[in-house]
C-alpha cells in the first residue's frame, strides 16, 4: 500500500486501505489521522467512508459524542445508502446509551 501511495492517481486510495488496516489493528489514533486526511480531499466516495470508519474509532473508544458526530457527517456527506444506514443505525445505539 505504501508503494501504491506513492502513485498519485492510488494515493488516496491506498490511504484509505491504511487507515482500515489500522482501525481492524486497534491502532487507533494513526487509524484517525488517516481519515482526518481523506476527509480533508472531500473525495465523494472516501470522505463519508474515512467518517464512518472515524466514527467507529470513536464509538469503540466509547468517545459516544465524536461518534455521533461522525456518522451524522456521514449522512450529510454520502450518496451510499447502505451506508447511510449503518450510520443511522449507531445514531440510535448512541442515542439510547
Amino acid at each position: 500500500l505504501n508503494i501504491a501511495k506513492q502513485n498519485e492517481t492510488y494515493k488516496s486510495e491506498s490511504n484509505y486501505y491504511i487507515g482500515l488496516s489500522q482501525y481492524y489493528l486497534k491502532e487507533y489514533e494513526q487509524a484517525l489521522s488517516v481519515f482526518a486526511d481523506i476527509k480533508s480531499i472531500k473525495d465523494e466516495k472516501l470522505s463519508p467512508l474515512a467518517s464512518f470508519y472515524s466514527g467507529l474509532v470513536y464509538y469503540d473508544q466509547q468517545e459516544y459524542e465524536k461518534s455521533k458526530a461522525e456518522f451524522e457527517v456521514v449522512l450529510d456527506t454520502s450518496k451510499d445508502p447502505r451506508l447511510d444506514e449503518k450510520s443511522e443505525k449507531y445514531i440510535e445505539q448512541i442515542n439510547q446509551l
